[in-house]
Parts: structure tokens; sequence; C-alpha cells
């Protein structure tokens, strides 16, 4: 079977990107009994900060 890489650009906060990697593992143990390095999809994190656009707007 062909693995599968999984693409995130993160930017809202580096809190949310952590929530959502948490959230993707707990998925891929759940749903694909991924337990070991392994198992896991390669996973590519690129933390892109966004300007504040609501400290512009005053």
């Amino acid at each position: 079977m062909e693995k599968k890489i999984i693409g995130v650009l993160g930017g809202m906060s580096p809190g949310s990107t952590v929530n959502f990697y948490q959230e993707l593992i707990r998925q891929c143990r759940k749903q694909y009994g991924a337990e070991y390095d392994k198992d896991f999809p390669e996973i590519f994190i690129y933390s892109l900060p966004i300007p504040n656009i609501f400290e512009q707007i005053e």
C-alpha cells in the first residue's frame, strides 16, 4: 500500500496547530490502528504567521 503524505499549513497560532496535530495523531490511532512511527503518514507542518488584521482596523 502506498504511504500517504499530509501537508499542514499553520499560522493561526502555534496552539491551534498543536491541537490539530494531536487530533490527527489520535485519529490515526483510532481509525488505522497506528502505534509505531512507521504506522503514521508523513506529516509536514509549515507555520506561516499571518498579520493581525484586527490591530490594523483601529
